[in-house]
């Protein structure tokens, strides 16, 4: 249920491939970009202000909605989706190494939220948050970073 949303991500990329239309001066591009633009907005603030303030980066029991299903989430997954078909140039080599890793992060993160939720208070504030978030992703990171090297040298 949690990547539902992203089947119909996929579908619109493959639109927009078949068409091979993808452009910035292409009208139907624009409006495909700030329609989900404005609507992604726009849930960010309605999921901020209506929504359980509860730890936004688990599964809670009480959720309304999973954190992933959230169109908020969804919306921006699409803007990333739909902007990569944009770029000219490669990746940064940051970005690439990221990219291998995101597996990684994704399997690991509840753990470490979990772990530095134990070690400190869970942040109330918008700047607590941001700095959870990244921590987070920068343990989650070199977890997996360090994981990836132990089972390709078989220490694991």
């Amino acid at each position: 249920m949690n990547f539902l949303p992203y089947v119909f991500i996929a579908n619109l990329g493959l639109h927009y491939l078949r068409d091979k239309n993808v452009s910035w001066s292409s009208g139907r591009f624009k409006i495909a970009f700030f329609t989900i633009l404005i609507l992604t907005i726009v849930s960010a603030i309605c999921e901020w202000i209506w929504l359980p303030n509860q730890n936004c980066f688990a599964a809670n029991p009480g959720d309304v909605i999973p954190p992933y299903t959230r169109f908020s989430l969804a919306g921006g997954t699409s803007l990333f989706f739909l902007s990569s078909f944009l770029a000219k140039k490669p990746a940064w080599r940051w970005v690439r190494f990221v990219v291998g890793y995101t597996l990684g992060i994704f399997c690991i993160n509840v753990f470490v939220i979990s772990v530095y939720t134990q070690i400190f208070i869970f942040p109330i504030s918008f700047g607590g948050k941001l700095i959870l978030y990244v921590a987070v992703v920068l343990l989650s990171l070199i977890t997996a970073y360090l994981a990836r090297r132990a089972f390709s040298k078989r220490l694991i």
